[in-house]
């Protein structure tokens, strides 16, 4: 979870490699329950939101190192990434036995499991964006789109294919919007946002779209 803001969630900052997941977990406070003084490692998971609050997702295994002199309300350690289950980032799922408050986020190794008893959901097969939603709970990032496009995955495509609607596109930079529709393609709006996925032509060739965007 994120402690400092609610409104901004820390799987949101893990998918997209936000420099602020880092300063998050590198938070130090003079509460010693929310500081890492005495840890040499940090075994960093985020609330995977879209199933619920007991679930939580592997964001990575760190070595800490203590910054000197000493800080507090300010990002007091040294994250360094490991390269132990890298694999699994982003992917590895645990359920834990009920939610958790957030005035304790984080946890002693040796207590986790007499205090939360977690358990492996889930693996899953590339970076987890969970099935389908619903089309009214769509609002994805450029990053979860091209995870969607390269998976393939069968909720997602299916819907997606079938439906043949308007959307809406932000430009987070300015605030910039460009509405279009999908209501001529063949596989719906999956085709469309093809054009979108790839890095090399964000505008998928759309001459309107890339002129709002300039």
């Amino acid at each position: 979870m994120n402690p400092s803001d609610a409104n901004i969630r820390a799987w949101d900052l893990l998918l997209e490699d936000d420099t602020e997941w880092i300063i998050m977990n590198s938070w130090k406070t003079k509460q010693s329950n929310n500081n890492l003084n005495h840890a040499d490692y940090l075994i960093a998971m985020a609330q995977y939101y879209p199933y619920g609050p007991e679930y939580f997702v592997f964001g990575g295994l760190y070595q800490v190192e203590k910054k000197y002199p000493e800080v507090f309300n300010d990002v007091g350690y040294k994250l360094t990434l490991m390269e132990d289950y890298q694999e699994f980032t982003k992917r590895l799922i645990i359920k834990i036995d009920r939610p958790i408050g957030r005035d304790l986020y984080n946890r002693r190794y040796h207590t986790i499991q007499d205090q939360l008893n977690p358990e492996v959901y889930e693996i899953a097969p590339n970076i987890k964006l969970g099935h389908f939603p619903g089309y009214q709970n769509i609002w994805m990032s450029h990053k979860e789109m091209q995870q969607v496009l390269l998976r393939e995955d069968p909720s997602w495509k299916a819907a997606l294919s079938y439906v043949k609607a308007v959307y809406v596109i932000t430009d987070k930079s300015n605030g910039k919007l460009y509405i279009d529709s999908a209501s001529g393609n063949t596989d719906g709006i999956w085709q469309r946002w093809a054009g979108y996925a790839h890095l090399e032509n964000l505008t998928g060739g759309n001459k309107e779209f890339n002129s709002i965007l300039l």
